[in-house]
Protein backbone atom coordinates (compact mmCIF):
# COMPACT_ATOMS: atom_id res chain seq x y z
CA UNK A 1 0.00 0.00 0.00
CA UNK A 2 1.38 3.44 -0.91
CA UNK A 3 1.70 6.28 1.58
CA UNK A 4 -1.02 8.15 -0.30
CA UNK A 5 -3.41 5.18 -0.01
CA UNK A 6 -2.63 4.85 3.71
CA UNK A 7 -3.14 8.60 4.13
CA UNK A 8 -6.53 8.51 2.39
CA UNK A 9 -7.79 5.47 4.33
CA UNK A 10 -6.58 6.81 7.67
CA UNK A 11 -8.16 10.22 7.09
CA UNK A 12 -11.48 8.45 6.49
CA UNK A 13 -11.05 6.55 9.77
CA UNK A 14 -10.19 9.79 11.59
CA UNK A 15 -13.27 11.50 10.14
CA UNK A 16 -15.47 8.56 11.15
CA UNK A 17 -14.13 8.62 14.71
CA UNK A 18 -14.68 12.39 14.99
CA UNK A 19 -18.20 12.28 13.54
CA UNK A 20 -19.61 9.01 14.84
CA UNK A 21 -17.69 8.41 18.06
CA UNK A 22 -16.81 11.85 19.46
CA UNK A 23 -16.89 10.64 23.08
CA UNK A 24 -14.45 7.83 22.29
CA UNK A 25 -12.19 10.31 20.49
CA UNK A 26 -12.28 12.64 23.50
CA UNK A 27 -11.58 9.73 25.88
CA UNK A 28 -8.51 8.73 23.89
CA UNK A 29 -7.30 12.33 23.75
CA UNK A 30 -7.56 12.70 27.52
CA UNK A 31 -5.64 9.46 28.15
CA UNK A 32 -2.89 10.50 25.74
CA UNK A 33 -2.69 14.05 27.12
CA UNK A 34 -2.26 12.57 30.60
CA UNK A 35 0.66 10.47 29.31
CA UNK A 36 2.20 13.55 27.69
CA UNK A 37 1.88 15.64 30.85
CA UNK A 38 3.71 12.96 32.83
CA UNK A 39 6.49 12.64 30.23
CA UNK A 40 9.96 14.04 30.79
CA UNK A 41 9.77 15.77 27.40
CA UNK A 42 6.77 17.84 28.51
CA UNK A 43 7.96 18.47 32.04
CA UNK A 44 11.38 19.73 30.88
CA UNK A 45 10.01 21.95 28.10
CA UNK A 46 9.70 25.69 28.63
CA UNK A 47 8.67 26.34 25.03
CA UNK A 48 6.28 24.14 23.07
CA UNK A 49 5.36 24.14 19.39
CA UNK A 50 1.74 23.15 18.99
CA UNK A 51 -0.54 23.15 15.96
CA UNK A 52 -4.10 24.50 16.06
CA UNK A 53 -5.89 21.26 15.20
CA UNK A 54 -8.68 20.65 12.72
CA UNK A 55 -11.82 18.69 13.66
CA UNK A 56 -10.68 15.21 12.60
CA UNK A 57 -7.20 15.57 14.10
CA UNK A 58 -6.15 14.95 17.68
CA UNK A 59 -7.63 18.01 19.38
CA UNK A 60 -4.96 20.33 20.76
CA UNK A 61 -7.38 22.79 22.42
CA UNK A 62 -7.14 21.25 25.92
CA UNK A 63 -3.38 20.86 25.62
CA UNK A 64 -3.02 24.49 24.55
CA UNK A 65 -4.90 25.66 27.65
CA UNK A 66 -2.87 23.38 29.92
CA UNK A 67 0.40 24.65 28.45
CA UNK A 68 -0.66 28.25 29.04
CA UNK A 69 -1.79 27.44 32.61
CA UNK A 70 1.61 25.85 33.24
CA UNK A 71 3.25 29.08 32.00
CA UNK A 72 4.88 27.38 29.04
CA UNK A 73 5.68 29.57 26.04
CA UNK A 74 3.39 28.29 23.29
CA UNK A 75 4.28 28.72 19.63
CA UNK A 76 2.08 27.81 16.67
CA UNK A 77 3.22 27.00 13.14
CA UNK A 78 2.91 29.29 10.16
CA UNK A 79 3.34 27.83 6.67
CA UNK A 80 5.93 29.77 4.73
CA UNK A 81 7.08 29.89 1.09
CA UNK A 82 9.10 26.94 -0.23
CA UNK A 83 7.24 24.50 2.05
CA UNK A 84 8.88 25.82 5.22
CA UNK A 85 7.42 26.29 8.71
CA UNK A 86 8.01 29.10 11.18
CA UNK A 87 6.78 29.06 14.78
CA UNK A 88 5.29 32.23 16.25
CA UNK A 89 3.92 33.02 19.73
CA UNK A 90 0.34 32.02 20.44
CA UNK A 91 -1.40 35.12 21.78
CA UNK A 92 -5.06 34.11 22.02
CA UNK A 93 -7.78 32.47 19.97
CA UNK A 94 -9.14 35.85 18.98
CA UNK A 95 -5.85 37.61 18.44
CA UNK A 96 -3.64 37.08 15.47
CA UNK A 97 -4.96 33.83 13.95
CA UNK A 98 -5.95 33.83 10.29
CA UNK A 99 -6.97 31.07 7.87
CA UNK A 100 -4.15 29.96 5.61
CA UNK A 101 -4.53 28.86 2.00
CA UNK A 102 -4.72 25.31 3.43
CA UNK A 103 -7.65 26.28 5.69
CA UNK A 104 -5.51 26.07 8.85
CA UNK A 105 -5.58 28.66 11.62
CA UNK A 106 -2.17 30.32 11.74
CA UNK A 107 -0.66 33.48 13.20
CA UNK A 108 0.12 36.36 10.89
CA UNK A 109 3.83 36.43 10.20
CA UNK A 110 6.18 38.70 12.10
CA UNK A 111 9.89 37.92 11.65
CA UNK A 112 10.75 39.59 14.96
CA UNK A 113 8.58 37.08 16.87
CA UNK A 114 9.74 33.93 15.07
CA UNK A 115 11.20 31.23 17.33
CA UNK A 116 12.23 27.94 15.76
CA UNK A 117 14.48 26.87 18.65
CA UNK A 118 11.75 25.15 20.64
CA UNK A 119 12.22 22.74 23.55
CA UNK A 120 9.46 20.46 22.29
CA UNK A 121 7.34 20.21 19.15
CA UNK A 122 4.08 18.26 19.18
CA UNK A 123 4.10 16.93 15.63
CA UNK A 124 0.72 16.26 14.01
CA UNK A 125 0.20 13.48 11.52
CA UNK A 126 -2.21 11.14 9.82
CA UNK A 127 -0.60 7.77 10.46
CA UNK A 128 2.05 6.54 12.87
CA UNK A 129 4.20 3.42 12.89
CA UNK A 130 4.82 2.51 16.53
CA UNK A 131 7.57 0.03 15.59
CA UNK A 132 9.95 2.59 14.10
CA UNK A 133 8.49 6.01 15.08
CA UNK A 134 7.74 6.98 11.48
CA UNK A 135 4.79 9.21 10.64
CA UNK A 136 2.73 9.99 7.61
CA UNK A 137 1.78 13.63 7.55
CA UNK A 138 -0.74 15.43 5.41
CA UNK A 139 1.61 15.35 2.43
CA UNK A 140 3.41 18.69 2.34
CA UNK A 141 6.62 17.70 4.13
CA UNK A 142 6.56 20.88 6.24
CA UNK A 143 7.28 19.17 9.55
CA UNK A 144 9.88 16.81 8.04
CA UNK A 145 11.85 19.79 6.72
CA UNK A 146 11.46 21.72 10.00
CA UNK A 147 12.59 18.78 12.14
CA UNK A 148 15.53 18.03 9.83
CA UNK A 149 16.69 21.66 10.04
CA UNK A 150 16.15 22.48 13.74
CA UNK A 151 16.19 19.00 15.34
CA UNK A 152 13.82 19.71 18.24
CA UNK A 153 12.58 17.05 20.63
CA UNK A 154 9.41 15.69 19.07
CA UNK A 155 6.33 13.91 20.35
CA UNK A 156 3.28 12.85 18.34
CA UNK A 157 -0.14 12.13 19.83
CA UNK A 158 -1.78 9.17 18.10
CA UNK A 159 -5.41 8.05 18.23
CA UNK A 160 -5.96 4.31 17.80
CA UNK A 161 -7.26 4.74 14.22
CA UNK A 162 -3.94 6.38 13.29
CA UNK A 163 -1.76 3.37 14.12
CA UNK A 164 -0.24 1.91 10.96
CA UNK A 165 1.75 -1.34 10.95
CA UNK A 166 5.30 -1.52 9.64
CA UNK A 167 4.35 -3.78 6.75
CA UNK A 168 2.11 -1.09 5.29
CA UNK A 169 4.74 1.39 4.14
CA UNK A 170 8.45 1.68 3.72
CA UNK A 171 10.60 4.49 5.06
CA UNK A 172 11.28 7.35 2.69
CA UNK A 173 14.57 9.26 2.77
CA UNK A 174 12.66 12.48 3.51
CA UNK A 175 10.56 11.04 6.35
CA UNK A 176 11.91 12.14 9.72
CA UNK A 177 11.35 9.90 12.73
CA UNK A 178 9.55 11.22 15.79
CA UNK A 179 11.32 10.88 19.15
CA UNK A 180 8.21 9.56 20.91
CA UNK A 181 4.71 8.56 19.85
CA UNK A 182 2.05 8.43 22.56
CA UNK A 183 -1.16 6.47 22.10
CA UNK A 184 -3.87 4.83 24.22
Amino acid sequence: MSKQEIREKTILKMADLAKNKPLEKKRQELVIIDKLLRSEEWQMANSVGLTISQSIEFSTSDLLLIALEQKKKVYVPKTMPKSQLAFLPYLSAEQGLIKSSYGLLEPSYDKALENNELDLVIVPGVGFNLNNNQRIGFGGGYYDRFIAKYQPKTVSLCLDVQIVTSEQWLDNQFDIKINKILTV
